[in-house]
């Protein structure tokens, strides 16, 4: 590991032990070396994770590639500051216990030095790709002491989810700009309590509902049951959910529709407004 750790001479870090040391540094500036590489987990941790890392700096992880991690109850990462441009691929997040749940990502915060106020977990502009496995696995969950702020912002979430189970634990996390492809054929409420703004929703789920508080969500997907999903197999939902019901500011257009700016707008949708 080279540098200071300030925001001019960033911690440069590549590989697994100087990671984990410089985002534990608070206020710290951390960043994977130029080049792009893979952390392979099964080289680090073949029988999967047991310790909690939890990341107080700021991390760039210059489109670094984490895999093949393995989660049987517990939590991953404690995210407490900003973690941007790192993929986490091939991961198995796995709990059959409720006593014991595997949690890929809390949202937590500390208070930097010499400040008063509370740093919060935020990851931008990463993407994940695995599967959760049993009935009590989580990908995410949320800090219990601020419902308002964005945990995921410009992320991408390829996931398989093979019993009903929630990506959210428990508390809000809150996603703007967010892509999700979910395969989720025996899960009820996916999104629970994950408020989604300006999102897309793509893959096949039981049923889907979209959460409290979204706004301008577009969604292409396949759901067993009609009724829950407020439109059906393959229907493209856009609206302004705010704090009422899907059914009441949700509106099905066809494809035709969705290219049409003209009549979008006329729904609210913000075109050309990032």
């Amino acid at each position: 590991m080279t540098g200071t750790g300030t925001q001019e001479d960033q911690y440069i870090v590549d590989n697994w032990i100087d990671f984990v040391q410089a985002t534990a540094i608070k206020d710290a500036y951390v960043k994977f070396a130029d080049g792009g590489g893979t952390i392979n987990m099964n080289e680090i941790c073949p029988d999967g994770m047991t310790e909690t890392v939890t990341i107080r700096a700021f991390v760039d992880g210059n489109g670094w590639n984490i895999k093949n991690i393995h989660l049987n109850g517990g939590y991953a990462f404690n995210i407490c500051n900003k973690v941007e441009n790192l993929n986490f691929t091939d991961f198995n997040i796995e709990s059959s216990n409720s006593s014991r749940r595997a949690i890929m990502f809390s949202f937590d915060y500390f208070t930097p030095t010499g400040t008063s106020e509370n740093r919060y977990g935020l990851l931008y502009k990463c993407a994940f790709n695995g599967y959760l496995t049993g009935g009590y696995p989580n990908m995410f969950k949320g800090a219990n002491n601020d419902t308002d702020r964005i945990s995921l912002m410009r992320c991408s979430a390829k996931l398989k989810i093979t019993e009903n189970s929630h990506l959210n634990q428990s508390y809000r996390v809150l996603c703007n700009h967010c892509v999700f492809d979910i395969d989720a054929p025996n899960s009820i409420d996916p999104f629970y309590d994950m408020p989604l703004n300006n999102c897309l929703i793509f893959g096949s789920y039981k049923s889907l509902t979209i959460p409290g508080y979204s706004k301008y969500v577009i969604v292409d997907a396949e759901c067993q049951s009609q009724a829950a999903s407020q439109g059906g197999k393959s229907e493209l939902i856009i609206g302004n959910q705010d704090k009422a019901a899907l059914s009441n500011n949700f509106n099905a257009v066809t494809t035709e529709q969705l290219k049409n700016p003209a009549y979008l707008a006329s729904l609210g949708y913000p075109i050309g407004v990032d």
